[in-house]
C-alpha cells in the first residue's frame, strides 16, 4: 500500500499556503449567496482577514474558545472575528448569545439563512463549529472545522499566520 506524504507541524503553514495558492479558493459569501457581517477593514492593515464562525446552540463557549488564538500578537489586527453565524432558529438567538458568553468578542450574531447554509456546505461544512476566513474583498481564503485539540490548534495558528503573511504581501504588491 502506498503511503501518503506527511507534513510536519513546522512545514504545515507553508504547505497550507502553497495549497491555498494552487487551489485559489474564490467562493465569495455575499448577502445574495450567504454570509453577511463583513469587517470594516478600512482602518485595518493591508491584507487583513475576517473570520466567520458557524455554530449551533449545542456548541458551548468552551468549544469556541479556539477564538482566543485571534488575540495572539502575531495575528492581532491581521486576523479578526467578523461574525458568529448561528445555525439555529431566530427565537433561540438570546440563548445562543448567553451560551457564548464573552467568546463572541462583541461581534454580530447572525442567524444563518438557507443561502448561508448552502454556501457553507459548498465550502465543506459537515459539523459545527465551522469557520470561514475571508479577505477584505470577501473572497474565501480558508474554511475548516474547529481544531479538535492543542496540536491542531497550534497548526491552525501557524496556518493563519502564514495566510495573513500571504495576504499582506498580496495586498502590498497590488498597490
Amino acid at each position: 500500500m502506498k503511503r501518503l506524504p506527511t507534513v510536519s507541524f513546522r512545514t504545515a503553514p507553508a504547505a497550507l499556503a502553497a495549497t491555498l495558492g494552487v487551489i485559489a479558493l474564490t467562493a465569495t459569501l455575499t448577502p445574495e449567496t450567504g454570509m453577511t457581517g463583513r469587517l470594516d477593514l478600512a482602518d485595518a492593515p493591508p491584507g487583513a482577514l475576517g473570520v466567520h464562525v458557524a455554530f449551533q446552540l449545542a456548541d458551548c463557549a468552551s468549544t469556541l474558545a479556539f477564538l482566543e488564538i485571534l488575540d495572539h500578537p502575531s495575528l492581532l489586527g491581521r486576523v479578526s472575528l467578523a461574525s458568529l453565524v448561528f445555525l439555529g432558529e431566530a427565537r433561540d438567538t438570546a440563548a445562543a448569545a448567553r451560551a457564548l458568553g464573552g467568546t463572541g468578542k462583541g461581534r454580530p450574531l447572525i442567524v444563518a439563512s438557507a443561502a448561508t447554509r448552502r454556501a457553507l456546505q459548498r465550502l465543506g461544512f459537515r459539523r459545527t463549529p465551522f469557520f470561514v476566513v475571508e479577505d477584505a474583498d470577501g473572497v474565501v481564503r480558508f474554511a475548516s472545522p474547529v481544531p479538535a485539540g492543542p496540536r491542531q490548534l497550534r497548526a491552525l495558528h501557524g496556518s493563519l499566520r502564514a495566510l495573513a503573511d500571504l495576504e499582506t504581501h498580496r495586498a502590498r504588491s497590488a498597490r
